[in-house]
């Protein structure tokens, strides 16, 4: 985590988004809290208005209907009708009672029907409702329970003459005598007596809706005259008179009438309720997008002028680490990052021009020790090839002989009057037959296979490169041995040559494929000579190119050398 902290905050580029990141946030989420508390604000505000306005209606809708349930009342103020009541004699039609009922009806313009049943008989004032029998039938036993308490019944569909589904609802009491109950009284009203009580302008506003419900959340009456009568399908109304206010859709406050039962509920559109507050949120989202397109704006400027520069910059600097020296291309700047990167690229000629120096310089020097390097190749052979000759020749002529000495001749002049340090790699393998014939005279107990690539022959290597090696198993691979076999094997993979000289004889043991094997003083020129050709092709080619030997006691040695593709060049 430590070392994913420091990557991160490394790069100027993460360290200015960060900068950024940290002076925006904060005004995004003030923004968003700001709304929030704006938004809260708001639904309060509506509730208490709201809240307030059910109050009035509440108050003013039981005012009213409490004026009816005392005109009910008159029933036992009236002497005649009191007198008929407590008579106990209803066989026959009263006149007073059917003049009381009319009266009522006549004299409140509100009050659309008045029936009255006592001991069977029924007097009936105003509207004719053709199922008064079946609505008397079912709400008759509500009303007789309650034993001459005011009883508020909901609106439901009544047919009368000329008039069809009309949205009546009524108040009923029990008729008492003084030896019990006796009969009932039916007011009937229209829906649109508590729609004229009701009528707030406050109501009347774009997305308010109100419903005045029974306990049995039937509509008695609502702005929405299809649904009076009704029974309520609104989830968020039902919700609202259990008490869930938490979890609702819209805004909706609800009240319940002590005199009659019924509540009143009104319910607050809010995507009407809170027009100005989604207007305000939009803005903000907008305010909010504005600010990140200037970010991003922002950012890719950065990139531009900066970051990518700076980036550049930094790879130009891995690389010169990394001993690879490229200018950066940037177009003509007269900014800070211009200056940084004209300066760089000047650095970097300077540098090319002072390794080139070094180069030079070094180079002759190494010419020079190529050269004492080249006079070192073993000396004392030329010395035994001579004595093994004229042994050979005062003992005993053979035809052979000459091919020796030519092959001697031919060695000696390669190494003499020959100045080129590169030949081609056949006429490398040539020298080597002469070398390994000569040898072969010396030590006949060995063979050397070639397993060369037509496409190799033409390369360029330097000379006199793998006669060391060869020396090197004639003279200790084979020892105790009465045959042995030398494999070279040349191929080329890619822009590298890989040539493989390998035997099979006794080997050694050795900790690494760099280690030069120790021998004798005896064999000390040996190690010096394999020395050399790696010293020669470090110094002519570079550190990447090198000599690598394999070897096991008892199976045999294998080096591997890995040079440079050269091709030979057309005079």
């Amino acid at each position: 985590m430590r070392v994913l902290q420091n990557t991160f905050f490394y790069k100027i580029k993460n360290k200015i988004i960060l900068m950024i990141l940290l002076a925006t946030i904060p005004c995004i989420l003030f923004s968003v809290y700001s709304s929030n508390q704006y938004y809260r604000y708001s639904r309060d505000m509506i509730i208490q208005e709201k809240d307030a306005l059910l109050e009035e209606m509440t108050q003013s809708l039981n005012l009213q209907l409490q004026y009816y349930v005392n005109t009910s009342m008159a029933l036992y103020y009236n002497n005649a009708t009191r007198s008929y009541i407590d008579s106990g004699d209803y066989a026959t039609r009263d006149e007073y009672v059917a003049a009381y009922l009319d009266s009522i009806v006549n004299s409140e313009g509100t009050i659309l029907a008045a029936v009255m049943e006592i001991d069977g008989y029924r007097y009936i004032s105003g509207y004719q409702y053709h199922n008064l029998d079946d609505y008397l039938e079912r709400h008759r036993e509500e009303v007789l329970e309650k034993e001459g308490k005011a009883v508020w019944i909901p609106t439901e569909t009544m047919s009368a003459r000329y008039h069809s589904n009309l949205k009546h609802f009524s108040m009923a009491r029990a008729i008492n005598s003084e030896e019990g109950t006796v009969g009932t009284l039916w007011l009937f009203f229209s829906s649109d007596l508590i729609s004229d009580i009701l009528s707030y302008e406050r109501l009347l506003q774009e997305g308010t809706d109100y419903y005045v419900l029974s306990p049995d959340n039937v509509v008695i009456c609502s702005n929405r005259d299809d649904l009076n009568g009704c029974q309520i399908q609104d989830e968020n109304v039902l919700r609202a008179l259990e008490g869930e206010q938490g979890t609702l859709a819209n805004i909706i406050v609800t009240k319940e009438s002590d005199l009659t039962g019924w509540s009143t509920a009104i319910v607050v559109d809010s995507e009407v309720a809170f027009r100005e507050v989604a207007a305000i949120q939009r803005n903000t989202i907008i305010l909010l997008v504005l600010v990140l397109v200037v970010i991003i704006l922002i950012y890719l400027f950065l990139t531009r002028t900066i970051f990518k520069p700076i980036n550049r910059l930094s790879l130009g600097m891995q690389k010169v680490s990394g001993k690879k020296f490229e200018k950066i291309l940037a177009k003509n700047k007269t900014d800070e990052m211009g200056m940084l990167i004209s300066s760089y690229n000047l650095m970097i000629d300077e540098i090319e021009r002072l390794l080139k120096e070094v180069r030079e310089e070094e180079k002759a020097k190494n010419e020079e020790k190529i050269k004492v390097l080249s006079m070192q190749i073993n000396p004392h052979f030329v010395f035994n090839t001579l004595n093994t000759v004229k042994w050979m020749a005062i003992s005993n002529k053979q035809p052979y002989i000459k091919r020796m000495i030519e092959s001697l001749i031919t060695l000696m002049r390669s190494v003499t009057y020959t100045r080129d340090d590169e030949i081609a790699i056949e006429d490398e393998l040539k020298l080597l037959d002469s070398y390994v014939y000569i040898q072969k005279m010396r030590f006949v107990n060995f063979e050397v296979v070639y397993e060369v690539e037509e496409n190799v022959k033409q390369l360029r290597i330097l000379k006199l490169l793998l006669q060391p090696f060869v020396e090197n198993c004639i003279i200790h691979a084979f020892q105790g041995k009465n045959g042995g076999i030398i494999t070279i094997r040349i191929y080329r993979a890619g822009e590298k040559l890989h040539i493989f000289i390998e035997d099979n004889g006794c080997g050694f043991r050795m900790s690494s494929p760099s280690e030069i094997p120790t021998t004798s003083e005896k064999h000390h020129s040996d190690q010096v000579g394999i020395r050399n050709v790696q010293q020669r092709i470090q110094l002519t080619y570079g550190k990447e190119y090198t000599t690598e030997i394999h070897s096991e006691e008892g199976k045999g040695t294998r080096v591997h050398l890995i040079l440079p593709v050269i091709v030979r060049e057309e005079p």
